[in-house]
């Protein structure tokens, strides 16, 4: 079994169980352990597009499937799926690459239909003109393959695959000149290239100059090398059998289902590939933590960070991976991880949780300025204006009220919101606002939270007996506690004791 084979069944181990043999596929000549291993590929494919509302998500999945064919040499397979995709969404990609393994199984014709396509859908591609001129040249349609070729190279005026693909234009013409000229150019855009020489020697013999036949033809020797094309979309078909991107894509469909112990195992294949790339061992640890190894999840990150400590990601992931420690040291870290990965790369949801672990920690000020930042930076999203003026309540600011009132403005149902509002009009000295409020919440639900809200309003209003009494009645609650505790030190109290899971974002419970 060859390298390629081997990681191709191992990726599709990880999936799970598939059938026999891909449904309505045959592949004559290959392994069993191979068909089984693509049957599972197929199904893998068959059962996400299943779960799928929308086309493009669907088209994207055949097309995935369509390039795992394609890489293992299998084109009728790769057409199959391609096509698949393509009577979901007309995307360029698929419809390039269906051409593609189209040519590999000698449809000319067709494949120079989907050329046609994706010239159309991305006039910008350069590969496609190409392809579609040499295709057309094949089919001795000289005035097509010369404009088609021509586009080619507009797009790109130093591919030397492109100058040849004109030259040989200019030789099917008898233009022997020109040929010499765009082959010489090519010749030395690509020195490597064996088959320019050829190309060359061939030239020279058909306008009776052997002496320069024979010498382009002892620069060639043995070296048959074609000059390189500038093709992201094939590199990309050619680069899955050999990287780690199969058992990353093992791994996203294990996340897909929620299946965390096999999406551990496939990102474990994949770091163990690419143990440098930062992407691969952030993903581990995401799947380890998730499968409930969170010592392991610890031990791959702090190994990305060893190996690349610029790595933006894996610092928000070991803030994450910290973020519910109840150790101090832990906590620690995580806020400084955390700010470490803002400094390389600004991210909403870095910040958030930066946020999040300078709430927990009582640095509210920090906190405020990081929601106040994240409001600039989506100012529809209620929870930041929320958290912006709960943080501001902490630093004991009473500016707090105007994001809080915006919070519900944008989400006017949020009964958090409501109450949090109203403890801030009751220390703020806007009683009249915290009682209309407070009397509303009661209305809805008549528990602990509501009635503590209300002391405080009557503590806002100076009715202190009352306030004492209401307090009083639930104790032994730690913000009934902190209220009478205030009033005993004749201080303004807080909107919520200081160990209250109030204080504590979303991220962090």
């Amino acid at each position: 079994m060859n390298s390629v084979t081997r990681f191709l069944l191992i990726i599709l181990l990880v999936l799970g169980s598939g059938t026999a043999a891909a449904q309505g596929m045959r592949f004559e000549g290959l392994s069993a352990e191979l068909v089984a291993a693509l049957s599972r590929a197929q199904a893998e494919t068959e059962r996400r597009v299943a779960t799928m509302k929308d086309a493009a998500s669907r088209a994207e999945a055949w097309g995935e499937l369509g390039m795992i064919y394609h890489a293992q040499h299998l084109p009728f397979a790769a057409e199959q799926a391609y096509g698949e995709g393509l009577a979901e969404a007309g995307d360029s990609r698929w419809y390039y690459l269906r051409a593609i393994a189209r040519s590999e199984r000698g449809e000319l014709d067709l494949a120079i239909v989907d050329y046609r396509m994706v010239t159309e859908l991305r006039p910008d591609y350069m590969a496609a003109w190409y392809r579609l001129g040499a295709g057309l040249l094949v089919q001795d349609d000289l005035v097509g393959a010369e404009e088609a070729l021509d586009r080619a190279r507009e797009l790109a005026p130093d591919a030397a695959i492109v100058l040849a693909g004109l030259a040989d234009v200019a030789t099917a013409r008898e233009d022997y000149p020109k040929a010499l000229a765009l082959l010489e150019r090519a010749r030395f855009l690509a020195p490597d290239a064996g088959q320019l020489a050829y190309k060359l020697a061939m030239v020279n013999r058909r306008i009776g100059d052997a002496a320069k036949a024979k010498g382009w033809l002892d620069e060639r020797g043995d070296n048959n090398a074609v000059p390189v094309i500038d093709d992201p979309l094939l590199l990309e078909v050619a680069s899955i059998s050999n990287n780690a991107r199969f058992f990353m894509k093992a791994g996203e469909w294990a996340l897909e289902r929620g299946d965390f112990g096999q999406a551990a195992r496939a990102f474990e294949s994949a770091a163990s590939l690419a143990p440098s790339d930062p992407t691969m061992g952030v993903a581990l640890a995401y799947a380890l933590s998730m499968a409930g190894r969170d010592e392991q999840a610890l031990q791959e990150v702090r190994r990305v960070l060893n190996v690349d400590t610029d790595a933006a990601r894996a610092w928000y992931t070991l803030a994450w991976l910290l973020r519910a420690s109840d150790s101090k040291v832990d906590q620690e870290e995580a806020r400084a991880a955390a700010r470490r990965s803002l400094e390389l790369k600004e991210d909403e949801q870095t910040r958030t949780l930066a946020a999040a672990l300078s709430m927990r920690a009582g640095q509210f000020e920090r906190a405020a300025a990081d929601f106040a930042q994240l409001v600039s930076l989506n100012p529809k999203q209620a929870y930041y204006h929320y958290w912006h003026g709960v943080a501001l309540l902490g630093g004991g600011n009473c500016d707090a009220a105007k994001p809080l009132a915006t919070a519900i403005v944008l989400r006017r149902s949020w009964g958090e919101a409501h109450l949090v509002l109203a403890r801030a009009h009751a220390i703020c000295g806007d009683s009249a606002a915290a009682q209309r409020r407070a009397l509303a919440l009661l209305k809805v639900r008549d528990d602990p939270d509501n009635r503590i809200t209300m002391a405080l309003v009557e503590f806002g209003l100076g009715r202190l007996d009352t306030a004492r009494e209401l307090a009083g009645a639930e104790l032994p609650h730690p913000d009934a506690e902190a209220l009478l505790e205030a009033m005993r030190a004749k201080r303004t109290p807080r909107v919520f004791s200081s160990t209250s899971s109030w204080w504590l974002p979303a991220e962090l419970q």
